[in-house]
């Protein structure tokens, strides 16, 4: 998705249309509940982050406003975010730690 919205911000340059890509972090909705519950089962999701909707809304048109092209949770997520574009082995060691196949 980055790759992909980074080329189309530069193919669109000039345009007059613009790309945001939005790094959703946990919103609080129905959806995240039940993501919480799946995932809770493999690790620990009580200490996830919630963003409200409105407080994610807001955050939303004030990036769209000022013309970023990327708009990131911050925080815990965004070094998770960070780490994905690093080297594998450090992505393999964060991943081990925080996810289990077996229920907790």
């Amino acid at each position: 998705m980055v790759a992909f919205s980074e080329s189309l911000r530069r193919e669109l340059d000039g345009t007059g249309v613009s790309v945001l890509h939005l790094v959703t972090p946990g919103v609080d909705t129905d959806m995240l509940d039940a993501t919480r519950e799946v995932y809770g089962r493999h690790m620990d999701a009580d200490s996830w982050g919630d963003t409200s909707p409105e407080e994610w809304a807001a955050k939303v048109v004030r990036a769209v406003e000022r013309g970023d092209h990327v708009l990131g949770p911050g925080g815990r997520l965004a070094l998770a975010k960070l780490a994905s574009r690093g080297p594998a082995a450090l992505l393999d060691t964060v991943s081990r730690r925080m996810f289990s196949r077996d229920a907790r």
